[in-house]
């Protein structure tokens, strides 16, 4: 789940995000896929996907962004500050925690 905040400093964010987007991350599981685990295992093609995917998103919000790949109705147990780089390298590596959520800085202005 994608959460986007009109706010760039969560202090000031509002607790219910401005918008949501529900990316189907399902189908990028691997048969042994377990929430049970630290991390999600996930198809190497769905993760390269869902790293481009990401980074894009990241060039077209000015606020940053959280995101997260939990299984309703699974608790967030850790929030995570990450740089753009950190979390396109965790998917890649398939090491998305099952219960972690990754809050993406805004893009540095150019």
């Amino acid at each position: 789940m994608l959460r986007l905040f009109a706010c760039r400093f969560r202090r000031f964010r509002r607790r219910s995000p401005d918008a949501y987007l529900a990316l189907p991350l399902h189908d990028l599981l691997t048969d042994d896929a377990d929430w049970d685990e630290p991390a999600w295992t996930m198809e190497p093609k769905g993760l390269a996907e869902l790293a481009v995917t990401l980074g894009w998103l990241h060039g077209q919000l000015p606020q940053g962004f959280e995101f997260f790949a939990a299984w309703p109705p699974d608790d967030i147990d850790t929030t995570v500050d990450v740089s753009i780089d950190e979390l396109v390298a965790l998917v890649r590596e398939s090491r998305i925690g099952t219960r972690s959520r990754y809050w993406v800085a805004a893009p540095a202005t150019r």
